[in-house]
């Protein structure tokens, strides 16, 4: 399968870093982060260059989670930690090559977002509260598909 590179991303070239590449096919790599936030912090991605999830084949996105799925249970298995799985999107992304992160993380979701986020660790919502939310995602849901 031919693929496309763009010449000024980083990611593009990560099948060619022999220090940081841990695997590559026809349609992903898989590469360990030149800036871990803890070990081992790997990424996954298409080789070909897209920037958005719904830019994605849908052989691209098999493959893709295929492979996380491996390393999700790698480290589970060899690094006994539960595997975090995230994609930064968007303008808080630093690279515009679309990427999967995975990395152990002990503290749970909530810990993640709770410290980072200065949000409460726990806070039960009402349906009475939730059911204007889910009638605005419902009606752009709607109105986009």
């Amino acid at each position: 399968m031919e693929f496309s590179q763009n010449i000024e991303c980083g990611m593009c070239g990560l099948v060619n870093h022999e220090a940081t590449l841990i695997y590559h096919d026809d349609l992903i790599i898989c590469s360990l982060n030149y800036e871990p936030l803890k070990e081992p912090h790997l990424m996954v991605l298409p080789k070909r260059h897209v920037e958005g999830i719904n830019e994605l084949q849908s052989n691209e996105l098999r493959a893709m989670f295929d492979y996380i799925y491996k390393l999700e249970q790698m480290v589970r298995k060899d690094f006994k930690q539960e595997a975090f799985i995230g994609m930064n999107t968007g303008r808080l992304a630093t690279q515009s090559h679309l990427h999967f992160h995975i990395l152990p993380y002990s503290t749970g979701l909530r810990g993640l977002f709770s410290k980072a986020e200065g949000s409460p660790f726990r806070k039960r919502v009402s349906d009475k509260e939730l059911k204007p939310l889910r009638n605005k995602i419902r009606s752009i849901i709607d109105d986009a598909f």
